[in-house]
């Protein structure tokens, strides 16, 4: 679904539940829209909004605004969706990390690490 959509809004966000991952919507190219509550991904949302691929929403009536604002203004919601691709690992960027960490532990084992 992600795929399709010109940007997301990340759910849990406005509920005081922390808020859902949203580095799955970014690595697809969707703007991303939360509401206030990240603290379940408090520094990827940073990093996000940062980079400029995130925006938070204090209520519903701020998340319309926002969905109406960029879907009126294509420029800004490219740069939005170039920001979530550009600041999301590639594909097997994370694994490669994973591996290099875990490659001492295997070593110990007795199995190699490629």
């Amino acid at each position: 679904f992600y795929r399709s959509a010109p940007l997301a809004c990340v759910g849990g966000s406005f509920s005081g539940k922390g808020g859902h991952n949203p580095i799955e919507a970014a690595q697809c190219g969707c703007a991303v829209l939360t509401g206030p509550d990240m603290s379940n991904f408090t520094d990827v949302a940073a990093e996000m909004t940062s980079a400029g691929a995130l925006r938070r929403c204090a209520d519903a009536e701020a998340l319309a605004t926002e969905i109406e604002t960029l879907l009126a203004t294509p420029a800004e919601l490219a740069a939005m969706q170039q920001a979530a691709l550009a600041v999301t690992a590639p594909p097997g960027k994370a694994l490669g990390s994973i591996l290099a960490e875990l490659a001492p532990l295997f070593a110990k084992a007795g199995v190699r690490c490629a």
